[in-house]
């Protein structure tokens, strides 16, 4: 059996491996990818706690051994390593330092580990692909949105253990339903802030919402055609929008509009809730216009990218995008060859030919740019980024942004063959 096993495993590998370097990456259709409630999901998990802390921890889904790694990145090591429902499908991870519990999503599954590894498989039924996630640790909440506008709700110790989960339908209140959302903390519980059908805003008290029906209280608003909500870190009222035509920091305690910034018919080329809210436009002939806010106002930086970056035909694509207001730094990797881009953050959409580069946000001065290595599943922190490999027996890095030093952890798959 043993043998069968690792026939299996070996072959499994080799044609991920092979696949992976003859492709660019994963493919993602650009169909509804506005609607989304917190940020889409990734194979590795994010290194920034919800207070903007970075983790010296990483949890990623190996897609040639199949199974979920939790690396200790000082110094380098596996803390534990865990066997997966369906590890044939695609998966995708959630973590925190903070906590040390694991979320593992994938087609119809949701399993939850706890700090001890002990699996809760399947806490809340739902029939489609998970999409996106909003993921407040430090609140008690997970909020997952499937292909089929599923919204998972589960409540969760600081632990991991399940304390209560609900699946709900899209629909709202009578025939208001979701487009897109995300949790925000009041000051006194989470509150899941939904941008609804009619152009209006739902505050939902997650607290009650786990256990009963939708239960909203309903503002109405004068903006057309709402498509993205953002929490603002460390504002307990105000949230960024995107409409139509404009980007918007908006007030869900009064219901009032801030301030509203026109980016008129240009086309918006990446939307990132990394580390803080923003959104970046094509202004047309090479020019860039990167929006954001301090909390209190709107923000916005002019520039001309590398290339072709920025041009509305044919463009090289901004993979991801994060955003650093606090230590004045905005880091973007970009794929120099032509092709579709995603308009929210997935740095290893396409694998090949990657760059990262490094502004001081307060005056364009470029700090840092280096080439990703090819094929890698990477995920950005703040002064450094992690990359796992397709090896079958095993190689992850940790790669200094500005220093260039590199700690490698190689064979770490070899036992598990």
């Amino acid at each position: 059996m043993r043998s069968n096993f690792l026939q299996m495993t070996i072959l499994t590998a080799l044609v991920t491996i092979f696949l992976l370097s003859c492709g660019p990456g994963r493919e993602r259709s650009r169909e509804n990818e506005e609607n989304v409630i917190g940020q889409s999901l990734s194979s590795i998990s994010p290194v920034r706690e919800a207070g903007g802390a970075q983790s010296q921890t990483v949890v990623a889904f190996d897609e040639t051994i199949r199974k979920i790694y939790q690396f200790n990145l000082n110094p380098m090591g596996v803390t534990r390593s865990l066997d997966v429902l369906n590890p044939g499908s695609q998966h995708y991870v959630l973590y925190s330092g903070s906590t040390n519990y694991i979320v593992d999503l994938s087609e119809k599954h949701l399993t939850i580990f706890d700090r001890n590894a002990n699996p809760q498989q399947n806490p809340l039924y739902f029939e489609g692909v998970p999409k996106s996630a909003a993921f407040r640790p430090d609140l008690g909440y997970l909020v997952m949105y499937d292909s089929l506008q599923t919204v998972g709700i589960i409540k969760l110790s600081s632990t991991g253990q399940v304390l209560n989960a609900r699946s709900k339908g899209s629909v709202v209140s009578g025939d208001l339903s979701i487009v897109s959302g995300d949790i925000i903390d009041n000051g006194t519980n989470a509150e899941l802030i939904l941008a609804l059908s009619d152009n209006s805003i739902a505050k939902v008290n997650l607290d009650t919402a786990v256990s009963e029906a939708w239960s909203p209280t309903i503002m109405s608003t004068t903006l057309s055609n709402i498509t993205w909500i953002a929490p603002i870190p460390g504002s307990l009222t105000n949230v960024l929008i995107k409409t139509l035509n404009s980007v918007v920091l908006f007030n869900v305690s009064t219901g009032t509009v801030v301030e509203t910034l026109s980016i008129g018919t240009n086309e918006v080329i990446k939307l990132s809730k990394t580390y803080d809210p923003h959104v970046v436009v094509d202004m047309g002939s090479g020019n860039t216009r990167v929006i954001y806010t301090n909390g209190l106002t709107l923000k916005k930086l002019d520039l001309r990218l590398p290339s072709a970056i920025g041009y509305s035909s044919s463009y090289y694509p901004i993979l991801n995008s994060d955003l650093d207001v606090a230590n004045d730094m905005w880091t973007y990797v970009y794929v120099s060859s032509y092709g579709g881009g995603w308009l929210y953050n997935d740095v290893n959409l396409r694998r090949d030919k990657r760059r990262l580069v490094r502004l001081r946000l307060s005056d364009k001065l470029a700090l840092k740019s280096k080439e990703i290595r090819d094929q890698a599943q990477i995920k950005l922190g703040v002064d450094y980024f992690f990359a796992l490999m397709p090896s079958l027996l095993g190689q992850a890095q940790k790669y200094s942004i500005m220093t260039d030093e590199v700690n490698t952890l190689e064979r770490f798959n070899q036992n598990k063959l």
